[in-house]
């Protein structure tokens, strides 16, 4: 009997196993621009009653954060709330999260066998693997009777997989150059894709910091002024005050608040996410003088850290700071700066911290995936890193030598994170730092390296930058 329950136990795991294979096999597809596939995919689902009330957040760089802080904040007030994202660190899972129900593998899979039985097979064989993945989220959202739902958006906005659903307030958080393959890089057409979520009557904050600069504000306006949507905007309606305090408006008030502490020792760029994720939790009434469905009686920034609540794997890699315990304590930062505007925001956080400690450069390993701006992004790292070792992340997109510009070849590039960190430990001292960054896949090898298990929500500790003891 208990061998049989053992080869069944088997045999569901490997039929597990097959159905991710299955889904991941569509990750090779090509792009297919448009939404008339997806919306007919939904309609299948028979969730016409769907009851959510859904946030769209778009944006180059800072989704993630933007969403998983906003998500953190309506948790806290003991709302269910999902939280769909994308790319996972290390576990499909965590793509699909709800606040108060773990939503794991299993519960995944057994969604998804639901999901494959009520889509015909001919409408099913032609979804990309995010159209699937959207619809398996909104499916498990709405099976969870989750209060909220915070969407972060994939590729552009206006045709992306997101965008079938009604939103009850819409954010961009910046405009830049990324996939330029699809959205081209002209940045007036980019903002023109991401405000694609945007509705009539509906709120959208605006994040984006240098739109001034970069010739989008007078675009933004127009567009919030012509389709009769409420715009809240960066550094008008809400923006830093100082490294310990932001201050939101609304209508002739201004109030001042002041970051949690996690917050105050951490970036700016997160800080700035920060800033525009609690103007959208303000703007939606749940405050701590507010209505609380669960009369918990918590302050949102005060208990911020609180272990309480759950954390958002979206935090994970952004700029955080890790101790790898070892003979010597190593410290250092893992970053996924997966492009040239996020590589940019790296660099001039860590060169603060490097002025500070005396330092001009620290050793950096980093895997950028093939099609992005290899060049330019190792220009930025060159600033900050040295030495720069390179390493393949385990992706087909991953860096190649042949993808190398002239400039870096003589770079060796390591088959793993792996290789790379036990040929080169020995360069970090006590008094000295180093730094991960790349691509989120970069960051997933690296984690999985140092035995980080996010399912088990050892993510929590590392977050705040607590020791990770080296795996041999």
């Amino acid at each position: 009997m208990k061998q049989n329950a053992t080869n069944m136990t088997h045999k569901q795991n490997q039929d597990n196993q097959n159905i991710l294979l299955e889904l991941f096999g569509k990750r090779s597809s090509e792009v297919k621009p448009g939404l008339e596939r997806v919306k007919l995919a939904f309609q299948h689902l028979n969730m016409s009653s769907y009851p959510q009330k859904n946030i769209l957040i778009a944006g180059t760089n800072g989704k993630g954060s933007t969403a998983g802080i906003l998500w953190r904040l309506l948790a806290s007030q003991g709302l269910r709330v999902g939280l769909f994202s994308s790319p996972h660190l290390i576990h499909f899972s965590e793509r699909i999260q709800c606040s108060h129900v773990p939503i794991n593998e299993h519960k995944i899979i057994k969604s998804f066998k639901t999901l494959r039985s009520q889509i015909p097979e001919s409408l099913y064989q032609n979804l990309s693997f995010f159209e699937i993945t959207t619809l398996l989220s909104l499916f498990i959202f709405n099976k969870e009777e989750c209060d909220f739902n915070i969407l972060e958006v994939g590729l552009g906005g206006r045709l992306d997989a997101c965008n079938i659903v009604q939103p009850l307030v819409t954010a961009v958080t910046s405009i830049d150059k990324d996939h330029e393959e699809y959205l081209g890089s002209d940045l007036a057409k980019i903002a023109y894709e991401k405000l694609g979520i945007t509705r009539p009557q509906t709120p959208l904050f605006w994040g984006e910091r240098f739109s001034k600069e970069k010739g989008l504000e007078q675009l933004v306006r127009d567009h919030c002024t012509n389709n009769h949507i409420p715009l809240s905007f960066r550094n008008i309606d809400f923006k830093i005050k100082t490294d310990s305090t932001f201050e939101l408006k609304k209508g002739e008030t201004r109030t001042i608040y002041e970051f949690p502490k996690w917050i105050q020792n951490n970036s700016r760029v997160l800080k700035e996410n920060f800033v525009l994720a609690y103007s959208i939790y303000h703007n939606l009434g749940i405050s701590s003088k507010s209505h609380r469905p669960l009369s918990l009686k918590i302050d949102p920034i005060r208990d911020f850290e609180s272990s309480d609540f759950p954390w958002p794997h979206t935090l994970i890699g952004r700029f955080q700071p890790i101790e790898i315990h070892a003979t010597s304590i190593k410290k250092g930062f893992v970053d996924v700066c997966h492009n040239p505007a996020s590589a940019e925001e790296f660099a001039k956080t860590l060169k603060i911290h490097l002025t500070q400690m005396n330092l001009d450069k620290i050793p950096g390993f980093i895997s950028i995936l093939a099609d992005k701006d290899i060049a330019t992004i190792l220009d930025i790292f060159e600033s900050v890193l040295h030495p720069m070792i390179l390493f393949k992340a385990n992706s087909p997109r991953s860096l190649k030598t042949s993808s190398l510009p002239n400039k870096y070849q003589k770079n060796h590039l390591f088959h793993s994170f792996s290789e790379a960190w036990n040929s080169h430990k020995g360069l970090i001292h006590e008094d000295h730092l180093f730094a991960i960054c790349g691509s989120f896949f970069a960051i997933g090898d690296a984690l999985q390296s140092f035995s980080i298990n996010l399912e088990e929500n050892s993510f929590q500790r590392i977050l705040k930058g607590v020791d990770i003891p080296e795996q041999s």
